[in-house]
């Protein structure tokens, strides 16, 4: 049984377009990611991000326009109220 002659330069050519169709999306890949960092919004920590809770905390506090004894005083009252049993703490309610 002989092949025909016809198939052999059907499946080069078919093997040719799928190996430059793979090559074509590496190379769109590539330049995806080349552009993504170039944008400068890989990762990194930003400036205005805080380092830490205490950090937090101060830029809310000072943002708010509170002093740190006001701060103070204000959680230690809430704190009074909720252990003599005057008050219950503020809880969020559940997600439904």
């Amino acid at each position: 049984m002989t092949r025909a002659p016809i198939a052999a330069p059907f499946v080069l050519l078919l093997n040719i377009a799928l190996w430059a169709l793979f090559i074509y999306f590496i190379v769109l890949i590539i330049r995806a990611l080349r552009k993504y960092l170039r944008s400068g919004t890989g990762g990194g920590n930003p400036p205005e991000q805080a380092k830490n809770l205490g950090e937090t905390l101060k830029a809310h506090r000072t943002a708010a326009g509170y002093t740190q004894e006001y701060v103070a005083e204000a959680w230690a009252s809430a704190v009074r109220r909720s252990a003599s049993g005057k008050t219950a703490p503020r809880t969020p309610a559940p997600p439904t």
